[in-house]
């Protein structure tokens, strides 16, 4: 059952306090874990709270992402509202964003010309998204680097592996203190040594240990396929080589197919052409990678491909694809509960400590959303336990196809 293979994933993955454990078992991370991560993570960075620089100045906080994702943009909107409940930037009201549909670079931006208190400000011009334009990758080095070299951050914050891979490899930025998160597998990428610490005395990466291959291992206890096909852009944003070890240990086939990850005039039609071609090759269930499709209205003409054989759709990462039309999400990677622990992490830079000497490792609890109208078009069988499970079941599908 679902619900025994979460609780024994729980006890495999989680590296945190028991009282989230214990929290999560009825499905779902319920209000008052979120109150008691924030309390936790309060306590353990008692002696890391608000401070300005040695000459009473505010700390400035630069800013990297690929492109306006709705994943990356919840993760910075979470982050943005605990820096508040810890008390290192103040604003009245709410945020003039949609928590799950935020567009980061414009948030920094509004940000930018807040005044958030003695604290922290967030810069304006350092602050990118690095698929921009043709030659966005060549402009943020060259800007980035200006920057760096003028003293004009003083952490640069990091969103998804493409960013990180720029600042860390291609970069190798030194002089500034670098926090990431919302990457997949940071060890695979090289980003890091290990999943305990970073290895590198200015970089903190925010690690998961095992989530994926924990992941897949449960869509196969709810749906024992065979041969599960996916397509990708990068390895370890994919996450291949934890997937593989569940396919290992299991027994069934991963059949992937890579693309270019430039979105160009053609990418959808190519996209399109790589689906039909894994859907004819005899695949019985389908994982969506992350940021494979950013265009919220290709999701579900695109999944449909599938839906017309019976193969069932899950997702890596991102609960809005189950929303527009995939049956199933299983992710340890619940923003709201891990911002205490970034912020905190945070805290612990800007009072002095190298990224470098701070653990990294905190794993969510597990959180299942269920297409149910999906899950009745492909005959997928959901049962009740999945449904008592679950954290958020549909009863639609958000996006409707043009011939409806």
């Amino acid at each position: 059952m679902l619900r025994k293979w979460i609780s024994l994933a729980l006890l495999a993955l989680l590296a945190f306090p028991v009282w989230v454990l214990a929290q999560s078992q009825s499905g779902g991370t319920d209000a008052a874990a979120y109150e008691q991560a924030e309390n936790y993570f309060a306590k353990k960075q008692a002696d890391a709270g608000p401070c300005t620089k040695p000459d009473g100045s505010k700390f400035t906080i630069g800013y990297v992402d690929l492109d306006p994702y709705p994943a990356t943009g919840e993760w910075l909107y979470r982050f943005i509202e605990q820096l508040r409940a810890d008390g290192w930037i103040a604003y009245s009201g709410e945020l003039p964003f949609d928590v799950h549909n935020t567009d980061a670079k414009r948030l920094i931006e509004y940000l930018s010309h807040q005044d958030l208190g003695d604290y922290l400000q967030f810069s304006g011009e350092v602050n990118y998204y690095i698929s921009e334009s043709c030659d966005g990758e060549a402009f943020v080095r060259k800007d980035l680097q200006k920057h760096v070299r003028q003293k004009d951050i003083d952490l640069l914050l990091c969103l998804g592996t493409q960013p990180a891979e720029l600042v860390i490899h291609k970069m190798g930025i030194t002089q500034v203190p670098v926090m990431v998160t919302a990457v997949v597998d940071p060890v695979a990428s090289g980003l890091v040594e290990s999943e305990e610490y970073s290895g590198k005395p200015n970089v903190w990466v925010h690690t998961n240990n095992g989530i994926y291959t924990n992941q897949m291992k449960l869509y196969y206890d709810s749906c024992p396929f065979q041969n599960i096909g996916m397509v990708y852009y990068d390895e370890s944003i994919a996450s291949l080589e934890s997937y593989q070890k569940a396919a290992d240990e299991l027994g069934f086939v991963i059949t992937a197919e890579k693309i270019s990850p430039k979105v160009t005039d053609t990418y959808y039609d190519r996209l399109e052409k790589i689906y039909r071609k894994l859907a004819a090759r005899g695949i019985d269930a389908f994982l969506l990678n992350s940021d494979i499709i950013k265009d919220e209205s290709r999701i579900r003409p695109l999944l449909e491909i599938f839906y017309e054989k019976d193969i069932p759709v899950f997702v890596q990462t991102s609960e809005y694809y189950v929303r527009d039309g995939a049956v199933m999400l299983i992710e340890s990677l619940d923003a709201q509960l891990a911002a205490p622990f970034l912020t905190g992490t945070m805290s612990q830079i800007l009072n002095g400590k190298r990224p470098g000497e701070i653990s990294q490792s905190f794993v969510t609890p597990p959180y299942l959303s269920i297409n149910l109208k999906a899950a009745d078009q492909t005959g997928f069988p959901v049962t009740e336990d999945m449904i008592l499970s679950a954290g958020r079941l549909y009863h639609y599908i958000e996006t409707v196809l043009p011939e409806e």
